[in-house]
């Protein structure tokens, strides 16, 4: 079956932008996105702003996916901790941490990856 995954860890909030949440970790994201942003293609209007430290190398089990984006945040997880903490305090459901996998299954419109255990 065709596979297609990648790994991120993100900190988003409403009212903090990824610009802000750099200069408070002093780490340069993979990504970011703007809050109410448009884009042409897809047509996507994110609700939050969001930081993100990302993993896309092919070929990877889903765990060494995890543990790439694991050990470049550790040297700076008291700042990370502090910053999530604040976001979840202050804004609920709409600011905090997240760590995900996302996994594309009988993916074709993709270059096809054999299926990893992990």
């Amino acid at each position: 079956m065709p596979l297609r995954q990648y790994v991120y860890f993100a900190l988003f909030s409403q009212h903090t932008s990824a610009a802000e949440m750099t200069a408070l970790l002093g780490i340069e994201p993979d990504e970011v996105s703007v809050r109410g942003s448009r884009f042409t293609e897809p047509v996507v209007r994110p609700v939050s702003h969001s930081w993100k430290i990302v993993c896309r190398e092919p070929g990877l089990c889903v765990d060494e996916q995890i543990n790439r984006v694991l050990d470049r945040l550790r040297p700076h997880t008291a700042r990370i901790a502090e910053l999530a903490s604040h976001l979840a305090a202050e804004e609920q459901e709409h600011g905090g941490a997240v760590l995900e996998v996302v996994r594309y299954f009988n993916d074709t419109d993709q270059e096809q990856q054999p299926l990893q255990q992990g």
